[in-house]
């Protein structure tokens, strides 16, 4: 089997609410994600152009760099959410909504997902997306989510 890797790192910011430790305040992290794609024969000499799997990667999540990343339920996406529809807006906000906790387990999950849609479920094709926090905390999804309901992403405002 041949595998590449393709990286990219972002500045993003996002908080826990319902965590019990200080990971339910609002913090950032200098987040590197990665997509690891494996085939078990060449075709061109290569398993996928780099360009390729980099410009996927930042369709998928390069958008969210320098925001913050909240869970949909996360009582602040409301304020938000009233604040653009009243037709103001906060300079200088960026903010995201994700369907589950905005941990590095979930934000693997989705990209996983978007990814693996983006690049077609190829069956010989193995796919593993790694998310790193901090240089000690990593999360890897290297299968397909059993999850009932697809992760969204969505934009609430900036």
């Amino acid at each position: 089997m041949y595998h590449v890797m393709k990286e990219i790192k972002i500045e993003m910011a996002h908080r826990l609410q319902a965590h019990s430790s200080k990971c339910r305040y609002i913090h950032g992290h200098s987040w590197k994600m990665l997509i690891k794609l494996g085939a078990p024969a060449l075709s061109g000499g290569m398993v996928m152009d780099f360009a390729h799997l980099k410009n996927v990667l930042e369709e998928v999540v390069g958008f969210l760099d320098h925001s913050l990343l909240l869970q949909d339920s996360d009582p602040l996406c409301e304020i938000f959410y009233k604040w653009e529809e009243v037709g103001s807006s906060l300079p200088g906000m960026r903010l995201y909504a994700i369907s589950a906790p905005p941990t590095s387990e979930s934000l693997a999950e989705y990209i996983w997902q978007e990814v693996w849609r983006k690049l077609g479920s190829v069956p010989e094709r193995a796919l593993m997306t790694v998310v790193q926090e901090t240089k000690t905390s990593t999360a890897f999804c290297d299968a397909p989510p059993n999850r009932a309901v697809k992760l969204e992403l969505k934009h609430v405002c900036g």
